[in-house]
């Protein structure tokens, strides 16, 4: 079940949580909001940056569409610098709906865009499909996956949107 992050704040359409990511790699908490939580494997970074996360059920702040299914869960990522991400997240976290907005057995696509400077980079997509997890709650593992090989030449904010369905070109997650 997921839980809430430690140094979380929540308001009425999203949820914040900052964490550190290490050059080693690791997991940061996806903020618990709207019935969805867990965590984010991510691969190496060339470099530690603090990353911003913020979680929402509603596109509230007027993100792209980036797949044809429906979106069901949207993460922001803002970084505080440069960094290059390495070419494999490792296996493992998730995330869990405490509710049944996640099916397990049904495929999940995550989409990913970064910005800036005024530049638009689209990251590889990844599909799934659901595991059950704790008490029969829905799991979508490998968002992560997603952050495989990408730079960041300076502070950068990066959109993930969970989608219901598969995506044309989208390896495994």
């Amino acid at each position: 079940m997921a839980v809430a992050c430690a140094g979380q704040t929540t308001t009425a359409t999203n949820a914040s949580v900052t964490e550190t990511l290490v050059t080693a790699g690791g997991s940061a908490c996806l903020p618990l909001f709207g019935g969805f939580g867990g965590t984010i494997v991510y691969p190496t970074v060339s470099t530690s940056v603090t990353a911003t996360l913020t979680a929402s059920t509603t596109n509230d702040a007027s993100f792209p569409t980036l797949g044809s299914g429906a979106a069901i869960y949207y993460l922001q990522i803002a970084l505080s610098g440069a960094t290059t991400f390495g070419a494999a997240a490792p296996s493992g976290g998730g995330l869990v709906a405490t509710s049944t907005a996640i099916v397990p057995g049904a495929v999940y696509s995550i989409l990913g865009q970064a910005t800036f400077a005024g530049n638009t980079i689209n990251l590889t997509p990844c599909q799934t499909t659901a595991a059950s997890g704790a008490n029969g709650a829905g799991v979508i593992s490998g968002l992560g996956t997603v952050l495989n090989g990408a730079q960041a030449p300076a502070p950068v904010t990066t959109i993930l949107e969970i989608v219901t369905g598969g995506t044309n070109g989208a390896g495994p997650c």
